[in-house]
């Protein structure tokens, strides 16, 4: 999904939100076949659109989740790092995380 494929109602709804929870199970790259096939189509989305998305609803915090099972943990670090380039407050979901709100 894409800043320009978001529909309005959806954007509208997310806005300001404090926690902002999207898939970024994969890299640009990988999403566009430069490393591997493509995935475009696959059902997920890259950490760089993550990343768009929650600066253009004004989020306070993404977590970057569904990771690929392929990516080391190492890699997901990399991937949060790249997202924070567009949304300074990305990081990776990690399993037993506890977040409070509010």
């Amino acid at each position: 999904m894409s800043l320009a494929t978001l529909a309005p109602h959806v954007g509208d709804a997310l806005a300001g939100v404090d926690a902002l929870v999207l898939d970024a199970q994969y890299t640009t790259d990988e999403y566009e076949g430069r490393v591997g096939p493509p995935k475009k189509g696959w059902g997920h989305s890259t950490n760089i659109e993550a990343a768009k998305i929650a600066n253009a609803v004004g989020a306070r915090r993404l977590f970057l989740f569904h990771h690929d099972p392929g990516h080391a943990d190492a890699q997901v670090e990399d991937m949060a790092e790249e997202a924070r380039q567009y949304f300074a407050a990305s990081e990776p979901a990690r399993e037993s995380k506890r977040v409070v709100l509010g």
